[in-house]
């Protein structure tokens, strides 16, 4: 300020007969400090900013090394499928990471067979070292819940429970009157042979001999590689160890407020096992991860050999009697002690994954949010049965389910279930669905008018089954089933737990991302 009051004070001295040649000195030198002050407060500003710059690239800089944390994670995941928890894989500390910084996670398996996987990046440097952690789901890709049908051979197998006659004859099967609502796949052919099978917003697809056009799909036609499915429920009875395992023929039915009932003679009662209690209601909570188990085997397993006599012949009051002493003398049998199936039925609230040789569908089995209502992340099924998925109750024989209390509807079998002014009652089936060996099909073939059947999710099978037939007398509808086939594409997001995956394709992918709150228990930075 004093240079400024010189400067004024100098300019006032000056008279007209002064030299100008002083004041344009002056001025120079004014006009050069002012350029030298200006970029001096630049450089100053910037000095200010420096910390907030370099507080900003660490903070980016430490979400990408806790990016880099899920991706060591999943390439070690994708190398080694069989890991799956965090105790295998998970670095004791903090780890550096190529691009800068260094990450450390932690992971954990969810109930539906998913993993979370919280990482945290940190950047250290000066002004202190920045952290951020997100949290990652990782899941297996499973390319059957893409579609609504899968079928590995798209006709009939050979068993006897295709082998049906019409109800009435003379008679004509003559139409399927199934729709399709959904994307499809087989790795075989499609086929419509005397069948309408209509598809929404799009012409009819029929055989020629039908007398219904040939057209193409509204959604159109691709080629792709084949599907494989699993051929045994090792993945489900491995996963069951966190859920619940039953042994022999059992039945299960959901419960709308959550849970199940089970009924399985040929399964231990113990107090103390939340699988199994002595009122048979098992909670969500003793469900554990959902996934329910039906094994061969049980408390029926021959311990003992009988010896009889022939029929017709009479057993000796004496002789030599044959003695065993040494202790490898064992007798050991293959054969199964009792059938490994299931009855289930219900409305389910929760989320369960049911495995078993057959399953036995006996009622409407819907979610707790209504009959035809979507899956959610809260409600679920599935149903993996290593031969056939059945509608009905003839199949399943008393002596094979003895000791087991169960009730069926009659519209899914042999009976007619509709009258003359209230029409057809539809039956509602919801979930994804898995036949590996066998197919969806109804136990009872040959007889009943049925109500139509509403599916709604998805459904893999090996064969495809005898859903939809409809047999006419005389130009009159006499007896047979209808279908309609609606894809659930929440279950793509939100499968039912451990539903398993293609053979060969279960590379494991990220499906969900949120940043979290540094936890309070992390490692110390290098």
């Amino acid at each position: 300020m004093g240079y400024l009051h010189t400067l004024r004070s100098k300019l006032r001295s000056f008279d007209a007969r002064d030299d100008r040649g002083d004041l344009a000195v002056i001025m120079g030198i004014f006009v050069l400090m002012l350029l030298t002050m200006i970029p001096l407060a630049g450089y100053v500003g910037a000095l200010a900013q420096q910390p907030i710059v370099l507080q900003d690239q660490k903070y980016q800089g430490a979400l990408g090394a806790a990016e880099s944390g899920v991706s060591d994670f999943m390439n070690r995941l994708n190398a080694a499928l069989s890991y799956t928890t965090a105790s295998q894989v998970n670095p004791s500390g903090f780890v550096a990471s190529p691009g800068g910084g260094y990450f450390y996670y932690t992971t954990s398996q969810l109930s539906n067979g998913s993993v979370s996987i919280t990482s945290t990046g940190a950047v250290t440097g000066a002004y202190g070292t920045v952290e951020r952690t997100i949290r990652v789901t990782a899941a297996q890709a499973n390319p059957f819940t893409k579609y609504m049908l899968f079928a590995n051979h798209n006709s009939m197998s050979n068993g006897t429970q295709n082998n049906y006659t019409c109800q009435s004859s003379p008679c004509d099967v003559s139409s399927g009157l199934g729709s399709v609502n959904g994307p499809m796949m087989t790795n075989d052919q499609f086929y419509n042979q005397d069948a309408r099978v209509s598809f929404p917003s799009g012409a009819n697809s029929g055989s020629s001999a039908s007398g219904y056009t040939t057209t193409g799909y509204p959604g159109g036609i691709s080629h792709s590689t084949p599907l494989t499915l699993p051929s045994t429920l090792l993945g489900m009875e491995a996963a069951s160890q966190g859920g619940c395992t039953y042994l022999g023929p059992t039945y299960i039915r959901f419960n709308s407020s959550g849970g199940y009932y089970v009924t399985s003679p040929d399964t231990a009662f113990t107090s103390s096992s939340g699988c199994y209690p002595p009122d048979g209601i098992v909670s969500n909570t003793s469900a554990g991860n959902g996934v329910i188990y039906v094994g061969s085997g049980g408390q029926n397993c021959q311990t003992s050999i009988p010896l009889t006599s022939p029929d017709g012949s009479t057993a000796a009051s004496s002789g030599t009697q044959v003695t065993f002493s040494d202790t490898n003398s064992a007798a050991v049998y293959t054969g199964p002690c009792t059938n490994s199936d299931v009855i289930v039925q219900g409305t389910v609230a929760g989320n369960y994954s049911v495995a078993a040789n057959n399953i036995y569908l006996s009622s409407n089995l819907c979610y707790q949010t209504g009959c035809g209502v979507p899956s959610s992340s809260n409600n679920s099924l599935g149903m993996v049965a290593q031969n056939s998925i059945l509608l009905g109750a003839s199949t399943p024989s008393s002596s094979s389910f003895s000791g087991v209390t169960y009730s069926f509807d009659p519209c899914l079998y042999g009976t007619a279930c509709h009258g003359s002014s209230t029409g057809n009652i539809p039956r509602y089936v919801s979930g994804a669905l898995m036949a590996m060996t066998g197919s969806f099909d109804y136990a009872a073939q040959n007889s009943g008018n049925d109500g139509p059947l509403s599916f709604l999710g998805i459904l893999a099978t090996n064969y495809t089954g005898n859903t939809h037939f409809f047999e006419t007398k005389n130009g009159a509808s006499s007896s047979g089933k209808q279908t309609s086939f609606s894809y659930d594409p929440n279950l793509s997001s939100n499968p039912p737990p451990y539903f398993p995956a293609p053979v060969g394709n279960s590379a494991w992918a990220t499906s969900q991302f949120v940043e979290i709150i540094n936890p309070t228990n992390l490692p110390k930075v290098p």
